[in-house]
């Protein structure tokens, strides 16, 4: 211990002792030139009496066994108090750099979390759902019978497959009734998964034998463990009643587990073992994994060629003409894939403003000590250690903002998971601040660190003595290669700044055309109440249709409800659901598509969609189920232009039954007739024009799930406790599926993605700009001060302040200009890319105008201070220091 403090005492007196001669030395050198002598003999004059310098480093150096960790130690130490003793300089280096990186991580976390971490499930990058698409281009799930799925997983493509059926079902054993998301697997299926329970076992094959009622037994998901059970571990053995049925609860899958509807991105509740059978009116959509090494392509022909023998058997369960191609499991995060890397692309942009910042300051601040490196160099220290001790400064600098940026990460990410749509994510994931994000932000600030410190290190390593000369009489003749990199840097700030800024602006102007947009339909007060059936209730139509008008009868009834209705298909502004159909007596009828909606009569009194043209059916023949139809404006101008749409008919395939869990109404056979026609409303999207669009009566099929409309003459949540009484009174088993208000479907459908996207450039632009402001304050203070006696000499020869203000403002004006074109241009060339994934234009004229008034603006804004600085300087005192 006596030698260990010995041993630092001794070097920090070294230390102490080589910096406070350094300091001495430059003092005397500048009172020798003041009394009249030239600086190499006033510096030579110097050393005689201070000695020499650089053999006081070397005994330093000796005191430490292994030198370069000495000196490693010293470069860092003296860079530390070099920030503290420049702290406007440090606290805007490690600002700009900590909201850069900070940024960069918070979205590299979320791009880490959702596409870059493998999927928990056993061979996951295998694991592909066989879709069918028909002729028109529409995907639907490629659905098999219990048999039929049998023979698939004998193809030879195929390393396994499962089969599923996703419903919600009830609980029944106590309170309120509940809906719970339930996902029935065959019974390999969480085997195939290969994921094991955190507690308990799972179902196997012995569990759900082929054509036999599956054992009651029941596998719960993480969340709903927790919520329901209080994550307790006697849950094991417990019984769970589900429309009536108990079923035993042998597991608890782990917190990462997230299968659910098929797609595998909607956690489900529950897992059950499906019932498969040779019934072929039984179909389940199919997920399977291909064997290492087979090529999608491959397996695309293999499954073809299968699911056409399938057809043969069962015409009817297959559309003609039908393609295969399997489709890999993250195949549904394409969308957000593709906005996450967009905004990663910003968070770049952002962290190269931040980076160009710190490289302006730097070399600003280089050509402030390129006395200090002439005379360092003059006794002795190397280019190399000139160099090593400044990019030892910028790594100091980085790795300070790194530091700093972990919060800001931390509270980016959180910030993210605020803002992103529901949905848009799946559903248990939790992105957090990880080990790969923080490594990522240490590589980042590493590579910023070097990149910040070699331009400044490279070109201020070699002082010469011109260099001090000029530094002596304090030209701005040595310094043209600094201004060169100052503007080169200024250039790329304003190119990257317009970048962000476009981006910002486009994606507030796509919200803003969303929220203008016309409807055609009123979402005020608008509550959406799901039901599903229960397995075997309501066996028949008469009885599903009377049941389903008791129940909105009774929600219409409550005081605070102005009318219910009844629908089949999701609300607007999203409600595609295509049918082909045919016009009676018309030929060349190829490819006629339409959206269809099964409504009640009250369905256009509640969402105030206008009647153009005829009449709406009566409650009597929803009752009858009549065969008539009402079509929208786009379907009547289309198919009939001369106006002679009502009284026609159509046919409707898909107007029937098309499973054993629902039911036609009698004489039902998909064709209806025209009796009026209904504006427009979004079916598409909010950005797209209406389809054609069909609403028929829903009790021509008597489904096993609908949706309750009711427009409230209140804020629509706070009924939803007295609409679960008023149900519960009709049938106390019964459950309503989570309910939602219109215009959070409007929000989710339709402006929530494009909020999300503009309020994170919003943000990212702000900083932008600020950053900017401070690089081009940064950039004209330092002008104004490498210029200081040239200013002073023109006022004494006549120039006026406003002409040194200009002056100032056109040094500043040229680079903005050149990085403003190079934006332009930038945004040009990347607006095709960034429209792939985002509705907005970043190379809008409109758009490109505004990003250029608001850099004019913050480079005036910028440029106003030293400018009046520089219009204050006092021509006496730069004579008299001549």
């Amino acid at each position: 211990m006596h030698w260990f403090k010995r041993f630092f005492s001794r070097r920090r007196y070294y230390e102490e002792l080589s910096e406070s001669i350094r300091e001495h030395l430059e003092e005397r050198v500048e009172d020798l030139m003041e009394g009249g002598m030239s600086r190499e003999n006033a510096q030579r004059a110097a050393r005689l009496e201070f000695g020499n310098v650089a053999l006081i480093e070397e005994r330093s150096r000796e005191v430490w066994h292994w030198p370069r960790v000495e000196s490693l130690w010293s470069d860092v130490h003296f860079a530390a108090r070099q920030l503290v003793k420049n702290p406007g300089f440090a606290t805007t280096c490690i600002t700009s750099l900590a909201l850069g990186i900070g940024a960069a991580t918070a979205i590299f976390s979320v791009i880490y979390c959702v596409i870059l971490r493998p999927l928990p499930y056993q061979g996951a990058d295998r694991m592909v759902h066989i879709n069918m698409f028909d002729h028109s281009g529409d995907r639907g799930y490629a659905m098999l019978s219990g048999a039929q799925f049998i023979r698939l997983k004998e193809v030879s493509a195929l390393d396994g497959a499962i089969a599923e059926d996703n419903w919600a079902m009830t609980t029944t054993n106590e309170g309120l009734p509940q809906s719970v998301q339930v996902d029935q697997l065959s019974a390999n299926g969480l085997t195939f998964l290969g994921v094991p329970p955190v507690l308990g076992r799972i179902f196997t094959d012995s569990d759900a034998p082929l054509d036999q009622e599956p054992n009651h037994v029941a596998v719960l998901g993480y969340k709903f463990w927790k919520s329901r059970f209080g994550g307790k571990a006697g849950v094991l053995g417990k019984i769970l009643q589900l429309d009536h049925k108990d079923y035993t609860i042998i597991g608890v899958m782990p917190n990462r587990f997230s299968w659910g509807i098929v797609n595998g991105y909607a956690a489900s509740d529950v897992y059950l073992p499906l019932k498969l059978s040779n019934d072929q009116s039984l179909m389940y959509p199919i997920t399977a994994r291909l064997k290492i090494g087979k090529e999608p392509a491959a397996a695309d022909s293999e499954l073809e060629a299968v699911y056409k023998q399938f057809a043969r058997e069962t015409p009817e369960r297959f559309s003609p003409n039908f393609a295969i191609h399997v489709l890999s499991l993250k195949s549904s995060l394409d969308s957000i894939q593709g906005i996450l890397f967009v905004l990663f692309g910003a968070v770049a942009t952002l962290l190269a403003i931040g980076s160009i910042n710190v490289g302006i300051l730097f070399l600003a601040r280089g050509v402030s000590r390129q006395s200090e490196f002439a005379v360092r160099s003059a006794l002795g220290a190397q280019r190399t250690r000139l160099i090593r001790q400044l990019i030892t400064e910028s790594l100091v600098v980085a790795s300070a903002g790194s530091l700093l940026a972990i919060p800001i990460a931390f509270a980016g990410t959180n910030l993210l998971m605020r803002w992103l749509p529901k949905g848009m994510l799946p559903g248990d994931l939790r992105v957090t601040l990880n080990i790969p994000a923080l490594g990522f932000s240490i590589v980042i600030a590493l590579i910023v660190g070097v990149c910040c410190g070699l331009m400044p290190a490279i070109k201020f390593s070699r002082p010469v003595a011109s260099q001090m000369v000029a530094d002596s009489t304090r030209t701005a003749s040595g310094n043209v290669g600094s201004k060169r990199a100052h503007m080169l840097l200024l250039i790329s700030q304003v190119a990257f700044a317009v970048l962000l800024l476009a981006a910002a602006l486009a994606a507030m102007r796509t919200l803003m055309d969303l929220h203008r947009a016309k409807l055609g339909y009123n979402p005020g007060h608008i509550l959406v109440c799901g039901l599903n059936l229960m397995e075997g209730s309501y066996p028949s139509w008469a009885e599903r249709i009377n049941y389903y008008e008791q129940i909105r009868r009774n929600f219409a009834d409550l005081p605070d409800v102005d009318s219910v209705s009844i629908s089949i298909q999701p609300l607007p502004p999203v409600s595609r659901y295509l049918s082909d159909f045919t016009i009676f007596g018309r030929s060349n009828q190829s490819e006629q598509m339409t959206s269809v909606h099964q409504v009640s009569q009250q369905y256009f009194q509640t969402l105030q969609i206008p009647v153009l043209q005829g009449r709406v059916w009566t409650e009597a023949e929803t009752l009858h189920a009549s065969h008539v139809a009402m079509i929208n404006q786009s379907m009547a101008h289309r198919f009939w232009p001369n106006g002679d749409a009502i009284g026609r008919t159509v046919r409707i395939p898909n107007l029937t039954a098309n499973n054993v869990w629902v039911f036609n109404a009698p004489g039902d056979d998909g064709s209806v007739q025209i009796i009026g026609i209904v504006g427009d409303v979004p079916n598409n999207g909010l950005n797209k024009e209406a389809l054609p669009a069909l609403y028929a009566p829903y009790s021509l099929v008597g489904v096993d799930w609908l949706q309750f409309v009711v427009k409230t003459k209140v804020e629509p949540m706070t009924l939803v406790h007295t609409i679960r009484e008023k149900l519960h009174a009709v049938n106390s088993s019964q459950a309503l599926t989570p309910v939602e208000t219109a215009g959070e479907r409007l929000e989710s459908e339709g402006w929530a993605q494009e909020r999300f996207v503009a309020s994170l450039f919003s943000v990212l632009a702000s900083l932008a700009l600020l950053l900017s402001g401070i690089g081009l304050y940064s950039v004209i203070s330092y002008t104004v001060s490498q210029n200081s006696r040239e200013f002073g000499i023109r006022m004494a020869l006549g120039a006026t302040r406003t002409h040194i203000v200009q002056g100032v403002a056109l040094s500043v004006g040229i680079p903005v200009a050149l990085g403003l074109l190079a934006g332009t241009l930038s945004s040009i060339l990347l607006n095709r890319i960034i429209l792939q994934w985002t509705q907005a234009s970043i190379s809008s004229p409109t758009v490109l105008v505004a990003v250029a008034v608001i850099l004019v603006a913050v480079s005036i804004s910028a440029a106003l201070l030293p400018s009046l600085r520089a219009a204050s300087i006092d021509p006496m005192q730069v004579l008299r220091a001549e």
